[in-house]
């Protein structure tokens, strides 16, 4: 029996020759298969989350922001099916979501969400395409309303699927839009509480902006100051004011869209008809 430890000359020669073969073959290999984001590194994109609610989170699910935990060692944020259409929001993977149970079958209750950029989310069909969604209290899906989401139109993934972008629509602080105004109400709730809003169709401003329905929010008090104004011709910034809800009063809203000034008769704008 050979020695422990001992080999041949030959055996030795044959050894070399692997190791450089493995040196060689080393650098084509970090080349071809660049290092990838390891799985618990966090992402700009997307986040850790831990489902606090009595339900499973389903695919595509919006979800509300309450505060982060442990996990494993690992830093989550939690979430829960949305109680109010105020805060943060995140929209669920591919992936639903199980509820965190101790029992058998055990369950950690954790997933991915999305916080921007083009995502999936449930909800009906938009229309216009573009039209701006915001969280539904007590679902798990979004509705037309003044929201952080702009739906596309309907995904080929399933039934209330929709695509489309969670942000804010692209925009940043200091963005100047020209519209028309197609309807007005009040804001009774929130933030905007006792404030005019515009619901109006994005005719000039940056090009991915265009055609879109958004809503504008009188703080003036003078913009918005006659009883029908469909049709006007208006100008908006988008910008973060202090809150006017009794609950969270001074806080910051979201960003949002503020009239800025408007013509003084409805017609008055000369625009394509292309939307």
């Amino acid at each position: 029996m050979d020695a422990i430890g001992a080999f041949t000359p030959e055996q030795a020669r044959l050894l070399w020759q692997d190791y450089q073969k493995r040196q060689q073959l080393q650098p084509r290999i970090a080349h071809n298969f660049p290092v990838r984001r390891i799985l618990d590194e966090p992402s700009p994109h997307r986040v850790f989350v831990l489902n606090t609610s009595s339900e499973i989170i389903p695919a595509y699910g919006c979800m509300q922001v309450i505060g982060t935990s442990e996990v494993g060692e690992r830093t989550c944020v939690e979430v829960r099916k949305p109680t109010s259409t105020e805060g943060e929001f995140l929209l669920n993977s591919q992936f639903p979501i199980p509820v965190t149970s101790d029992v058998e079958p055990i369950e950690t209750g954790v997933g991915w969400a999305y916080r921007f950029g083009v995502v999936r989310m449930l909800g009906e069909d938009p229309s216009p395409a573009g039209q701006q969604y915001i969280a539904s209290p007590g679902s798990w899906e979004v509705v037309p309303g003044d929201g952080p989401f702009f739906v596309y139109g309907p995904d080929s993934l399933g039934e209330r699927v929709q695509i489309g972008r969670i942000g804010d629509g692209g925009s940043s602080g200091g963005d100047v839009i020209e519209y028309v105004i197609l309807s007005m109400s009040t804001e009774t709730t929130g933030p905007y509480i006792g404030l005019k809003k515009a619901s109006v169709k994005i005719k000039g401003g940056r090009g991915d902006l265009v055609a879109m329905t958004v809503n504008v929010i009188d703080h003036s008090g003078c913009i918005f100051d006659e009883p029908t104004m469909a049709g006007y011709t208006g100008w908006a910034f988008f910008a973060q004011f202090e809150s006017l809800d009794p609950v969270d009063e001074c806080a910051l809203t979201p960003y949002h869209w503020a009239a800025l000034n408007r013509c003084c008769a409805a017609d008055s704008g000369t625009y394509a008809s292309c939307t």
